[in-house]
């Protein structure tokens, strides 16, 4: 699949994630506990893509997520443009696992943007003291942690086989 199809089909993916998101999930979770699909969904997609992608990603699907919210934004487009390029530079040093290392990365960027969010809306106008912004991060971090390979898997993701043509003759 090409480029821009594939950029095509994130957004897609990525605003039917914030619709759930925004207009489902809010009736089965307390508020501050509604599992973050766009994150997840970043974190899933980056680990097939390499890392200007991934960054790329998920600075558009932030974007796109802090211009639903209409507060803070580039909030989540400076978070998830981090996490979608870490997780894609990480991924070329790892082996191609389908589920375990999938949900450790995402577990780990959904830490990292938790810890990084907290922060930021802490030093922001709006001045969440430490325990408001930190509380859902356990939560946060394990939920990732289990939808990211769980999309992956939906999503029918495989790892890229490379294979090195010269040394297979032999």
């Amino acid at each position: 699949m090409r480029w821009h199809s594939r950029f095509i089909h994130w957004l897609w993916l990525g605003a039917a994630a914030l619709v759930l998101k925004t207009s489902l999930l809010p009736y089965f979770f307390p508020s501050g506990y509604v599992p973050d699909l766009v994150l997840a969904l970043v974190a899933i997609l980056a680990f097939y893509e390499n890392w200007p992608r991934g960054l790329a990603m998920g600075l558009v699907l932030g974007l796109l997520q802090d211009l639903w919210a209409g507060r803070l934004i580039g909030l989540n487009a400076f978070t998830f443009a981090l996490v979608g390029g870490g997780v894609a530079y990480l991924q070329a040093k790892l082996v191609h696992d389908r589920l375990f290392v999938p949900g450790l990365l995402a577990g780990l960027a959904a830490g990292f943007a938790g810890l990084l969010d907290g922060v930021l809306l802490h030093l922001s106008p709006l001045g969440l003291s430490w325990d408001t912004a930190l509380a859902p991060l356990p939560y946060r971090i394990l939920t990732t942690m289990l939808l990211a390979p769980a999309f992956g898997q939906i999503l029918g993701l495989k790892p890229e086989v490379r294979v090195d043509y010269r040394r297979s003759h032999l």
